[in-house]
């Protein structure tokens, strides 16, 4: 009678026996893994176009808000992304894990340096836009001063004289 081994392989089990008979119980774990390395694939996917939207929308500076609440739906696809992976990684084979980790460290560090970016580039518009109000209100604050002295200064020359109708009407 052949001895049975049991080893488990890509997320199912096999039985191998002495006489190098192979019996593989894979069907619907063929199919899950199939399923999700599709959805793994997909959530990269999203990523990527939700990373190529905030490119586009990063070349115009007027677009700080929509860039801040894209950042925070790529934030969310990427979490999705690493879930994926993982669903995915922990049926794989222990050679075939080593793959697909090197595979996901580079899209990791890729998908890190460019939230980098992101960051920095909204750090740097809300910079200008500080300082384009602080500008605008010190400005404010010296025209408003300016139009004060000059109403006072106006009131207490001509506080002592008389215009009549007609003069307004000759300097008109």
């Amino acid at each position: 009678m052949a001895t049975k081994q049991k080893q488990i392989l890509a997320g199912g089990e096999c039985d191998f026996t002495d006489d190098c008979e192979v019996r593989i119980e894979l069907p619907n774990n063929v199919e899950q893994l199939r399923v999700l390395k599709n959805k793994q694939t997909a959530a990269l996917s999203a990523v990527t176009k939700k990373r190529n939207e905030l490119t586009r929308l990063m070349l115009n500076n007027d677009n700080l808000h929509l860039v801040k609440s894209r950042l925070e739906e790529f934030n969310e696809l990427c979490l999705h992304y690493d879930d994926c992976y993982h669903a995915y990684s922990s049926c794989l084979s222990e050679e075939d894990k080593t793959q697909e980790l090197e595979k996901y460290e580079s899209k990791t560090l890729s998908v890190l340096s460019f939230r980098k970016e992101v960051v920095e580039w909204i750090d740097r518009i809300e910079k200008q836009l500080s300082d384009q109000l602080d500008k605008a209100s010190v400005s404010s604050k010296h025209s408003r001063k300016s139009k004060y002295s000059m109403n006072s200064y106006n009131a207490s020359d001509h506080s002592n004289s008389e215009v009549t109708t007609t003069e307004v009407y000759r300097f008109s």
